[in-house]
């Protein structure tokens, strides 16, 4: 009864003990019988949105805290429209979550950094 269930790696093994990095998200979609969005950490994101798998790259950054990071990309992905541009929203979610880990503690970002980011990657 749900849109899209979104899980970091380690959730996504509870659910499918065999799934790594690699796998394919059919098993995860037809387990918990919705679209799936699968976090990896510093291997970017994954997610299979009406039958087709969508992949953007974690970016690059120094990062001083990752408490927080998983939350932050799942607020910025509910902000976008990942049902009309699923690529945009997973690149968005990653560079936003990406900035929160730049300082300690579970600070949000600023916006303006995430349009800088998102300017200078056109």
């Amino acid at each position: 009864g749900v849109d899209l269930v979104c899980l970091n790696l380690k959730e996504a093994q509870i659910v499918e003990p065999s799934f790594s990095i690699d796998s394919n998200l059919t098993c995860l979609e037809e387990k918990l019988k919705a679209n799936i969005c699968v976090t990896l950490g510093n291997n970017g994101s994954r997610m299979r949105l009406n039958g087709k798998e969508y992949f953007s790259k974690a970016y690059s950054v120094d990062e001083v805290d990752p408490c927080g990071a998983g939350d932050s990309f799942l607020a910025a992905l509910t902000l976008c429209n990942v049902e009309d541009y699923p690529e945009s929203a997973l690149r968005i979610a990653n560079y936003w979550a990406a900035l929160s880990v730049l300082e300690h503690g579970t600070k949000i970002p600023q916006l303006i950094k995430l349009k800088e980011v998102l300017t200078s990657q056109k």
